[in-house]
């Protein structure tokens, strides 16, 4: 998003704030009360059809089973909305994800909100400011036991929603926080061919790079994208071996939150890869590396490492792994005395419904069909479900841990899977079990059977012991190398003000520290100031005061 654009969505947010400005949903407005059905059954079908609005974050799937002719609009979720909710649910538009906040902006000003959309949290903060959200909480009834379940896995989550009146605007997406872990995959062929070992501090991978870039022509041997965050290939990641983590606020030994993206550790996590590009071991052209291009590079045998998150055997490094690229995971590398940087309590999105939406509960209804359907027949890529196009993809919090401690257990006693799974098991539970055995019989020899990426991809990232989700085991539970990101709180008022050109102030210095048109030493501080001046300090004066208050 360009600087200007950038202008122009906090003026936005900023204008609702001030004026209260109000939406209407495409779903009747004003015209009558909400439904309510007395049972608020989960899965009740409506007697007459409800329409729901939405809007899409759109990235095309890869998956071949999915036949050819299907599209966001007519996947099988939206077609089993229609036939068990008599729910009929369109789109008012898509977007790549880049653009979607500011899209959101837009949709705001012309009047054209959605009735059920995703939210970060500063948004979320500024529509409920604006009274633009729908009180979800006779909503909440509705939904299923499974997803009463996975919401009250921290109950404090939801209980920083709820209002004093017992109002809650919004459906928290948060998660077991070690999966904020950030895990290392490198070319384990690579490695073997050139006698090397796996690094474990950044001055090892360093040479390792070299060595991928010398000797195996890796063109640009470390997978990082132009995006400082928030991407499977973003910046933070490779910074975070140094104990930076840029938009995080660190607990300083004066007992004050500080912003990480102007710490010490930024600084020399900038210079480490302003280091590595004026060697050649990054793309050329940083600030244009966008997430598909870098992703090109990986599939194309250009990048050797990566440095991501957890499920990043599952995508994209699956369908390299089946193009015969032996990638491995492992431990994050980190400089001496260094952390890794995670959240203290990890939301990741809020689903919301607009204040003139008549059927709140929708929402509710379309999370638990969701849930249901997981790992059913129905819910298959040859039926035309595509799980990443659904409207409402939630999750179990902790459910990665949960299968990896309870699939191991079951190993202990059957290690080849050759017994059925247990009954209690979850549906995707049970079908990483069946795929257990055809998974051994090719990780022994890769030519004995069919490569299923889907399911090995899950094995190596969810079960294995060697596999991404052991490697934040090992330093999250073993080694305890975590610090954490103490704000968890919804935004504040200058950071949905101000936090938009504050974060391209830090985009726009990062990309030119680390392509070497800025000279790090001589042009930080100003960088520090200018950062603190555009908003840094009254984000911070706000983000203490509200520390202040959990500590009473």
């Amino acid at each position: 998003m360009s600087k200007k654009n950038l202008k122009f969505v906090s003026f936005i947010l900023a204008a609702l704030c001030a004026i209260g400005f109000c939406s209407c949903g495409r779903n009747g407005g004003n015209a009558g009360p909400d439904y309510d059905d007395p049972t608020r059954n989960p899965f009740g079908k409506y007697e007459t059809t409800v329409k729901i609005t939405g809007v899409m974050e759109y990235q095309a799937h890869n998956d071949s089973r999915v036949p050819q002719s299907v599209t966001p609009d007519n996947q099988q979720f939206i077609k089993l909305m229609k036939e068990r909710l008599n729910l009929e649910f369109s789109y008012l538009w898509k977007v790549p994800p880049t653009q979607y906040s500011e899209k959101l902006s837009l949709s705001m000003l012309s009047n054209e909100l959605p009735d059920i959309f995703k939210v970060t949290a500063s948004d979320y903060a500024s529509l409920k400011k604006a009274g633009m959200l729908k009180n979800l909480s006779t909503a909440y009834e509705y939904a299923s036991d499974d997803v009463k379940t996975f919401l009250n896995r921290d109950p404090d989550v939801i209980k920083r929603l709820t209002d004093a009146d017992g109002g809650i605007y919004a459906v928290p997406q948060y998660s077991d926080n070690r999966r904020g872990v950030p895990v290392m995959y490198i070319r384990r062929d690579w490695l073997n061919e050139l006698k090397l070992s796996v690094p474990e501090t950044p001055e090892e991978l360093y040479e390792v790079l070299k060595a991928f870039k010398q000797k195996k022509g890796a063109t640009c041997g470390l997978a990082m994208s132009n995006a400082i965050s928030g991407s499977y290939f973003s910046i933070d990641r490779y910074m975070n071996m140094f104990g930076s983590s840029p938009y995080a606020w660190l607990l300083g030994s004066d007992g004050e939150l500080h912003a990480d993206e102007v710490s010490e550790n930024s600084k020399t996590a900038l210079k480490w890869l302003n280091r590595l590009y004026n060697e050649g071991i990054l793309t050329k052209d940083v600030a244009a590396a966008t997430v598909d291009a870098v992703q090109a590079d990986v599939l194309g045998d250009k990048c050797g490492v990566v440095i991501g998150p957890w499920w990043q055997f599952e995508y994209p490094l699956g369908t390299a792994i089946g193009n015969d690229s032996d990638w491995v995971a492992a431990k994050m590398p980190l400089a001496e005395g260094k952390n890794v940087v995670i959240d203290r309590q990890q939301v990741e999105f809020y689903y919301v419904v607009n204040k003139k939406c008549r059927n709140p509960e929708a929402l509710f209804k379309m999370i638990n069909m969701y849930i249901a359907l997981d790992g059913t027949p129905e819910a298959a890529p040859e039926n035309g479900y595509v799980w990443s196009w659904c409207p409402t993809q939630f999750y179990d919090p902790y459910d990665i841990n949960e299968q990896y401690v309870n699939i191991n257990k079951q190993l202990e006693i059957d290690p080849k899977a050759e017994g059925e799974a247990p009954e209690t098991w979850t549906a995707h539970m049970k079908k990483l079990w069946n795929a257990y055995p055809e998974y051994l019989v090719w990780k022994n020899d890769h030519y004995a059977t069919k490569y299923q990426e889907n399911m090995f991809a899950n094995i190596m990232t969810r079960v294995n012991q060697d596999g991404a989700w052991a490697q934040i085991l090992k330093i999250y539970d073993d080694e305890k190398r975590v610090s954490y990101d103490e704000f968890y709180g919804i935004s504040t008022p200058a950071m949905s003000s101000k936090g938009a050109l504050m974060a391209q102030e830090v985009s726009e210095y990062y990309l030119k520290a680390i392509m070497g048109e800025k000279n790090i030493d001589a042009t930080w501080d100003s960088f520090v100031s200018s950062w603190k001046k555009i908003g840094g300090d009254e984000v911070a004066a706000e983000v203490n005061a509200w520390y202040a208050e959990q500590a009473k």
